[in-house]
């Protein structure tokens, strides 16, 4: 069976892949890489370098994003909390990140503002 290009399987098929690429493609100010490295029509996966220079596994899930693990050495186990955004993950486990977006943030105003 061929399934067209509007087929609703195969839209929610893609939806974590290109939701999770969309989101990584927005906050390249605040990271210095990110690979998507696994996708199923239930969830994505990405490994993600902070500033700080630690790699980080996140999945993006139905009910949002998830650290599935960390590369330093004192926390390598997954954490138990969902976060809504990618934004508020990537705040919560970069202080390099959330200074970026800060900055990203205040130079958008000040663009506003002119």
């Amino acid at each position: 069976m061929i399934l067209a290009a509007s087929d609703p399987a195969r839209a929610l098929a893609n939806f974590y892949e290109s939701e999770l690429t969309r989101a990584l493609d927005e906050q390249t100010f605040g990271i210095t890489a990110s690979q998507l490295v696994r996708s199923t029509a239930h969830d994505a996966t990405a490994i993600i370098t902070l500033q700080e220079g630690e790699d980080i596994e996140v999945m993006l899930f139905s009910v949002g994003y998830k650290i599935m693990g960390r590369a330093s050495s004192e926390s390598k186990d997954a954490s138990d909390v969902v976060y809504e955004t990618i934004e508020d993950l990537l705040g919560a486990v970069s202080p390099l990140y959330a200074a970026k977006r800060m900055e990203s943030l205040m130079e958008k105003l000040a663009r506003l503002s002119q």
